[in-house]
């Protein structure tokens, strides 16, 4: 398998890593379900282990409308043709990208009915467990960038796990005043 150095700039390193079977899992979401459509192997998804408690991460898109829009009617009408009208419903489903924001369970059936990976309720399952990032005011995607710098210093050796999560905490309290 490649260091992590090796695959930097490649889009979507893991994904195709895992495309090429040179790597045996990877942690990602419904998104990437159509491509691995035509992978020559057998592939599946599960729930994420949990160690104390079942947690999963989980990402959605929004669609709003200004109050001070000049179009409310209309802008609304056309964000509920986005969000659930037949048509988007259907062509989410069929896209597999990601699941229209609806509670109708038998229109939400023709998602489990389809293949590739077989295990769709898993998806569905993981909703049970959200967790949910917590949110800074101030500093936010600074912490995430010294997470993501410190798991890589992990992850090319240069660090132990240990090391990589102590330099994470200190640099991060750092900057919330902890």
């Amino acid at each position: 398998m490649p260091t992590i150095e090796q695959g930097q700039g490649t889009p979507d390193f893991d994904t195709n890593l895992f495309r090429d079977g040179k790597l045996g899992m990877l942690h990602t979401g419904i998104w990437v379900f159509g491509a691995f459509a035509d992978v020559p192997f057998g592939w599946d998804i599960a729930v994420e282990p949990g160690n104390t408690e079942q947690a999963s991460a989980v990402f959605s898109n929004a669609v709003g409308v200004s109050a001070t829009s000049e179009n409310i009617a209309a802008a609304t009408k056309w964000a509920e043709f986005l969000t659930s009208s037949t048509t988007m419903v259907d062509v989410r489903l069929d896209s597999g990208w990601e699941l229209p924001p609806i509670a109708d369970e038998a229109k939400l059936a023709t998602y489990l009915e389809k293949t590739n990976p077989a295990n769709r309720q898993a998806v569905f399952d993981s909703l049970e467990g959200i967790a949910l990032p917590p949110v800074v005011a101030n500093g936010q995607s600074e912490m995430q960038d010294i997470i993501g710098e410190e798991l890589v210093e992990a992850q090319a050796g240069r660090k132990t796990v240990q090391e990589a999560l102590d330099s994470a905490e200190e640099r991060i309290n750092a900057i919330i005043g902890g």
